[in-house]
């Protein structure tokens, strides 16, 4: 059953109107309010109350009256609830635009600072691909120059029987010794700084391998960045769907909840109409009981100079009571038509129903009857296929077998001719392998020579060999120079172990401290609320004082009031205020005893009120439900919006470390370029000594003691000659040094941060 038909009943039993007299089809047009009565129903419906039914309608007058109020309640409420709900729509949509917008401008703004870190990113990766480029560049004129000292210094004597000279005495020593030993103990220093620069290119190697090995980390995070930005994308771009599915579900439910206020607009208008008529019924009871009243008064006339008057009245209402009695039969004849229509009506009904019945059966019986036929016409059908289907397999079985045999004869004579031509190819072969004997002879000599060939190339390999374990044997050295290297790292890395500890230590002990500190302000605090309690021990005294004296009028020479000065309370005043205060509550409290008497009355009317409201609750909770949908769908955006940020955050701190190692790439790399202008300068000494010594050795025997003096004190300036430094990479390497101090200095980040929180 509908709610309108419901409604429907529900008021026409408060009206005390049988619905019995209405027919189902009466009250569906009532439902779609589309109501036709002629002129004889519309009587009838109103001429069916009859004196009994006033006589009701005077009994329960003043409960109508109470309904009506309830109606009219009714009424506010579901306009006051309609109203609430439009705002409550108007306000959800204003709210999704808001959070659309800030969405937008969210995910804009992230973009904007991904795209610019990208940037940046690049930018960087593209300063350090050409310093490399440079780098690599500069290699080949460092080897040439390591080459030219080499072949310089290949010309010296080894470095044993520079020791053997060095023993003997200079006055003894032929002078080409003697210039031997002065140029070796020239050389020597640049020898040994050689080895030097020697293994500090290693380490550079080793440098710039880190390098380009970070500079792929870089390139590997930062595909993995664009590919993390890429798949965030595509989360956006699956929550927007979502967002906008949610959306359209929030627009259908606000178009049904349109459509239900559609609905109780319908229902406030039809219950317009019914009050009407309800009040037009009222009227015309009242009618009815004034001409009841008036019969009544007639009748109690005993005054014998009203006898006319009693006659004119006798006969006006015999003539009303005649109208009554033809109204009162039409409607009777009327009555007993509807009764008659009514009883054919339902013996038609009855005669359908037993029609169906019968038919049902026949239908029944039928359907069984072709069950049966069809499962035998089944069966009969399945039997003679499967005979086909026997016969049409034996014949295809005889087709193949008789296809089989001719293609095994045509397959005996092919096999036939194929053997005689295997026979023939046979002997062409027996042929070609006496030629390929003769040819293998050919070979296995050729194979010699070349056997000779090969000793004599791996004699040459051997030689290759002896040189490739020589340069093996360098490598190992070098190798054993790294391991020294790794082990002053790790004694390094042990100091710093121990620093770490003693930074721990310090900090568990101003941990310990910080607990002594707490301690010590929890018994403060304990004195504190001592304090505290006898404080309002006292004041509570005080206001006992003042209830009592409350009662009575307020005396300036009151001894309480003497005594209350004497108390430790914060001022006289205060004592004044609070017994006219006392007084004042005296007076409140008779108020509030005239106020409880009026709530209860109040809360019986809102028990009856809260009856009533229990059948809007389904409704306001079906409204209600879509709103926490999409709140609790606006606080997942805004978690993931935080999950967002700290993902930023977490990668703007990666990007302050690899810009960290960038610069100390930077430094190493112009340390480098110092420690290269420095080899150029001495190459060029190199060379102004080589110049020095051709020049000796084309001079004359007789003048070359002379010139051998002047040739040293040469070579001796030119030694003492002072390398050229950049300033602008001297400044950059005393900042790099400088800020690398002033961080030791300061101590790690950790350290500073908890110092900070000490001093607040």
């Amino acid at each position: 059953m509908s709610t309108k038909r419901k409604d429907i009943i529900k008021l026409m039993k408060s009206m005390n109107i049988d619905p019995t007299t209405f027919s189902e089809e009466d009250i569906r047009q009532f439902e779609q309010g589309q109501v036709m009565m002629s002129d004889s129903e519309s009587d009838s419906m109103r001429d069916s109350v009859s004196i009994a039914d006033i006589e009701n309608y005077q009994q329960t007058k003043h409960n109508r009256g109470g309904n009506t109020h309830d109606t009219v309640n009714m009424k506010n409420n579901y306009s006051s609830v309609v109203g609430m709900q439009e705002k409550q729509i108007a306000f959800l949509n204003a709210e999704i635009k808001r959070i659309q917008a800030a969405n937008d401008a969210d995910r804009q703004r992230v973009f904007a600072n991904h795209r610019i870190e990208t940037d940046k990113l690049l930018s960087e990766i593209k300063q350090l691909k050409s310093k490399m480029i440079y780098q690599e560049s500069q290699l080949p004129g460092i080897r040439e120059a390591l080459a030219q000292v080499r072949d310089m210094l290949a010309g010296l004597v080894p470095e044993a029987v520079y020791l053997r000279l060095r023993d003997m005495n200079e006055k003894e020593m032929p002078i080409q010794d003697w210039v031997l030993v002065q140029v070796w103990e020239i050389v020597y220093p640049f020898k040994k700084e050689g080895e030097f620069q020697k293994k500090e290119i290693l380490a550079l190697r080793e440098e710039l391998r880190q390098i380009t090995e970070k500079h792929q980390f870089l390139l590997n995070d930062l595909e993995h960045g664009q590919k993390m930005m890429v798949d965030r994308e595509e989360d956006i771009r699956r929550h927007k769907l979502n967002y906008d599915n949610a959306r359209k579900a929030l627009e259908l439910e606000l178009t049904k909840s349109q459509e239900e206020l559609a609905l109780l607009r319908e229902k406030g208008a039809r219950f317009d109409e019914l009050s009407r008529d309800y009040k037009r019924l009222e009227q015309e009871k009242f009618l009815l009981e004034e001409k009841a009243g008036f019969y009544q008064n007639n009748q109690a006339g005993d005054k014998a100079g009203d006898q006319y008057k009693a006659q004119d009245d006798a006969k006006r209402k015999g003539d009303l009571l005649q109208q009554d009695k033809e109204y009162l039969t039409k409607e009777n004849i009327q009555l007993l038509e509807k009764v008659k229509r009514l009883e054919d009506k339902l013996d038609r009904t009855e005669k359908e129903y037993l029609e169906a019945k019968n038919q049902a059966q026949e239908y029944l019986f039928q359907l069984l009857n072709s069950k049966t036929d069809q499962t035998q016409a089944y069966e009969k059908r399945i039997y003679s296929e499967i005979a086909d289907l026997k016969e049409k397999h034996h014949h295809e079985l005889e087709i193949a077998k008789q296809n089989l045999v001719d293609i095994y004869e045509t397959q005996i004579k092919f096999l036939k001719d194929a053997k005689e031509e295997i026979q023939l190819r046979k002997d062409n072969l027996e042929g070609q392998v006496k030629e390929k004997s003769t040819l293998y002879d050919h070979l296995l000599i050729d194979y010699r020579n070349l056997q000779r060939k090969l000793d004599g190339d791996l004699s040459e390999q051997r030689i290759q060999l002896r040189l490739k374990v020589e340069e093996l044997d360098r490598v190992q050295n070098i190798y054993e120079d790294t391991l020294a290297n790794l082990k002053a790292t790790k004694h390094e890395n042990e100091m710093l172990r121990e620093k770490i500890n003693v930074l721990k230590a310090e900090y568990y002990k101003c941990q310990v401290e910080a607990k002594e500190q707490m301690s010590n302000i929890n018994a403060q605090l304990q004195v504190a609320k001592e304090q505290l309690t006898n404080y309002e021990g006292i004041e509570k005294e005080i206001d006992d004082a003042i209830m009592k004296s409350a009662g009575n009028e307020y005396d300036a020479m009151n001894p309480l009031l003497g005594f209350m000065g004497t108390v430790p309370t914060s001022s006289k005043r205060r004592i004044q205020q609070a017994l006219n205060l006392a007084q004042r509550l005296q007076a409140k409290q008779r108020e509030s005893e005239e106020l409880q008497r009026q709530l209860r009355d109040k809360q019986q009317e809102i028990e009856r009120l809260q009856e009533e409201t229990k059948l809007q609750r389904d409704v306001l909770d079906k409204t209600h439900q879509p709103h926490s949908y999409l709140v609790a769908h606006i606080e997942e955006k805004d978690r993931e919006i935080l999950k967002y940020k700290s993902l930023l955050k977490k990668m703007d701190q990666d990007y302050q470390i690899l810009k960290a190692e960038n610069d100390d790439i930077a430094n190493r790399f112009m340390r480098a370029e110092e420690d290269l202008q420095r080899l150029r300068i001495k190459r060029q000494n190199l060379q102004n000594i080589q110049n020095i010594l051709i020049g000796i050795a084309t001079g004359s025997q007789n003048d070359m003691r002379q010139n051998l003096r002047s040739a040293i004190n040469e070579m001796s300036e030119a030694l003492n000659t002072k390398t050229y430094i950049d300033p602008q990479s001297a400044i950059q390497k005393k900042g790099g040094i400088q800020s690398s101090q002033q961080k030791q200095e300061e101590g790690p980040s950790w350290y500073s941060k908890l110092k900070q929180k000490q001093n607040k």
